[in-house]
């Protein structure tokens, strides 16, 4: 009776080495990769830098050019950094609003004390104007407009522009009071003094709004 034919060992194993040597060279850059990765990086982030590194490499294996290969994988990285960066401005603007949007009341306060207090004190005895309601719609005001990545004067700037704007709407012997030009010169200790009170715990932020630590101006 004939023999069967003999197929070579290697026939059947080749296919098998392949795949595992590429397993291992795929799994060598993905952990490249993520080592290149901020050791703070979230788990979820670096789950995805290893799926782009995968997708990136779709066409490449172990004989291909390897400095191309490293070059294709720096690209997926810094595109990993890009998002992480995009992510933890994003979220330190959306920290920086929330903070800015729950002092508002200090602020008001703080810088009320700089505007002609006939003024301040005839607009706050009118209905819908108390300080309370005013912090409110301030707060509102805020929400809406703030991104979070605005400089601390610019926010200040907003809310001189805003107050300004409630006296306005005054009957004419209060809306005839002006902004002092002392305000305008003392902006940036006006700033200093806001931000001091929205990083400081609520009641602390009323202490520092109650301690008037502007320089006194002539009413």
């Amino acid at each position: 009776m004939p023999r069967s034919p003999r197929i070579r060992e290697s026939d059947d194993r080749e296919p098998g080495r392949t795949r595992e040597a590429h397993r291992v060279w795929l799994s060598t850059w993905k952990s490249w990769a993520v080592s290149e990765l901020p050791a703070e990086t979230p788990r979820p982030i670096r789950v995805q830098a290893r799926a782009a590194v995968e997708r990136a490499l779709a066409h490449f294996g172990p004989d291909d050019d390897q400095a191309e290969v490293r070059d294709v994988i720096a690209g997926v990285v810094e595109e990993v950094h890009s998002h992480v960066r995009a992510a933890a401005v994003q979220a330190a603007h959306a920290e920086t609003k929330r903070g800015v949007v729950a002092g508002a009341e200090e602020v008001l306060s703080a810088i009320l004390a700089h505007f002609p207090q006939p003024a301040v004190a005839a607009m706050l005895r009118r209905p819908g104007y108390s300080r309370p309601l005013l912090a409110e719609r301030l707060r509102r005001f805020l929400d809406r407009r703030l991104t979070g990545g605005e400089s601390p004067e610019r926010i200040i700037e907003l809310v001189v522009g805003w107050i300004n704007r409630r006296l306005a709407e005054q009957p004419p012997v209060a809306s005839s009071m002006r902004l002092l030009t002392g305000v305008r010169k003392a902006a940036p200790l006006v700033t200093a003094a806001g931000l001091l009170a929205l990083q400081q715990p609520a009641a602390g932020r009323r202490r520092v709004a109650r301690a008037n630590v502007f320089p006194a101006t002539s009413r």
